[in-house]
């Protein structure tokens, strides 16, 4: 699978079928993100087994695991475990520089 390529950033978040704090802690995270970021940033969730060859390019060891990229796809942070929403938006604000800028709530 290709990432986008348009200059936004992109949080992607690597996730399994059998793995319950990925459906209940880290997607509702992501929607957040997206929620509140919006059009800003590619926010996407891929399956680690399913997207194995850019889960072992990042590095993933265990799912949930968000990685953060700038727009020319340059790694920020790589998170392994449930990563709150807020903790995202701060890693990928530095990238949003040319986008208007949203500060979450810690929440």
């Amino acid at each position: 699978m290709g990432l986008p390529r348009d200059g936004r950033p992109a949080v992607i978040g690597f996730s399994g079928d059998y793995c319950l704090p990925c459906k209940t802690q880290q997607r509702p995270a992501l929607e957040r993100l997206r929620e509140d970021l919006g059009a800003s940033l590619h926010v996407l969730e891929l399956d680690a087994l399913e997207h194995a060859d850019l889960a072992a390019r990042y590095g993933v060891l265990t799912v949930p695991t968000t990685v953060v990229l700038d727009g020319r796809r340059s790694v920020i942070a790589i998170n392994y475990g449930f990563t709150p929403a807020a903790k995202l938006a701060a890693q990928v604000q530095p990238s949003l520089a040319t986008s208007p800028t949203r500060v979450l709530n810690s929440a």
